[in-house]
């Protein structure tokens, strides 16, 4: 597998999207069914390799796709031949860029077509299968979703958005009263969340944290709650071991590396 990350320098894009993944899968060699994290962000992605079943668990067919915000993993059927190329957006970018609320695609996602329209979209598909390197598929995606963008209304929330992003940088290890500091109601917090970002501010930074957890324990299997990067988040074994289970529902020491390869590239 072949994964090409390339961050968003465009100066229109950058406000909206952190990031553009290609990725392609060759020689294969773990399992055929990958475990994957929730994100924490909404995805636009396009797929320009073969056919197939890569979206386990919900059957999607689409070959292009707006995929919200996942509150517990996912499991992937990635093959042989299957190429992908994402817009990763900023949590509140899908929304701040399209007018697009995750709210309504928790844990799913819809044919990005209904939002581009059918020829556009069937037409961006096939200059990426067309295009001869991944510079030109690059090209092609930032210059489709700003040229997509003038059909919408762009959107700022500075205040809250610097926010999400002061969250992001914690890995959600912080609590509410830090984010607050008394100067934002919290029920104006939550409203934001819910239509902005698509889940409750505490799933957020459960999400956050738990992708955090997972990169340490790929980058040291004997990570623990104890750990001092999580800065004394975790009171006890207990607290860590139920954090982690409500999205992978595992136990930490049961969690089997090999077995989610795919999750720790994305990692």
């Amino acid at each position: 597998m072949i994964k090409s990350e390339y961050p968003c320098n465009d100066s229109f894009l950058a406000s909206y999207i952190t990031d553009f993944t290609i990725i392609e899968f060759e020689d294969l060699d773990y399992s055929e069914i990958s475990k994957v994290p929730p994100l924490g962000f909404p995805v636009l992605q396009f797929h320009f390799g073969i056919e197939g079943n890569f979206y386990h668990d919900h059957g999607f067919r689409d070959k292009s796709i707006i995929i919200g915000q996942f509150t517990r993993h996912v499991n992937l059927r990635p093959a042989n031949g299957t190429k992908i190329i994402s817009a990763n957006f900023k949590p509140y970018g899908l929304y701040n860029l399209l007018g697009l609320s995750p709210e309504k695609l928790t844990n799913t996602a819809i044919d990005s077509s209904a939002i581009f329209g059918i020829e556009e979209t069937n037409a961006f598909l096939n200059s990426l299968k067309t295009a001869s390197n991944n510079k030109k598929r690059l090209d092609a995606i930032k210059e489709f979703i700003k040229t997509q963008s003038h059909k919408f209304k762009q959107r700022r929330n500075c205040i809250y958005d610097d926010l999400v992003d002061k969250i992001i940088e914690k890995n959600g290890l912080i609590t509410f009263e830090s984010i607050i500091q008394g100067k934002i109601k919290l029920r104006n917090l939550q409203r934001y969340f819910k239509k902005h970002i698509g889940i409750r501010p505490k799933i957020f930074m459960d999400i956050l944290r738990h992708k955090f957890v997972l990169r340490q324990m790929y980058l040291n299997p004997d990570f623990n709650w104890s750990d001092p990067s999580l800065d004394g988040f975790y009171y006890d074994h207990s607290h860590f071991n139920r954090d982690f289970q409500k999205f992978s529902l595992e136990k930490p020491l049961e969690y089997n590396q090999a077995l989610h390869e795919f999750a720790r590239i994305l990692m």
